[in-house]
């Protein structure tokens, strides 16, 4: 009987820990996506 109260418990983290993750990917595009992007308006209108 202990291991059917403790499989919610595992699912629980698992489902935390996956949204963990992808809360982190989306916080790392932004800064990776700014340092890519060129700071001057020069650089950015010649690639276009």
């Amino acid at each position: 009987m202990l291991h059917y109260h403790l499989s919610w418990l595992w699912y629980a983290v698992a489902a935390l820990m996956l949204v963990d993750a992808v809360a982190y990917t989306f916080g790392a595009i932004g800064p990776i996506r700014r340092a890519l992007n060129p700071a001057e308006p020069y650089c950015r209108s010649s690639f276009s």
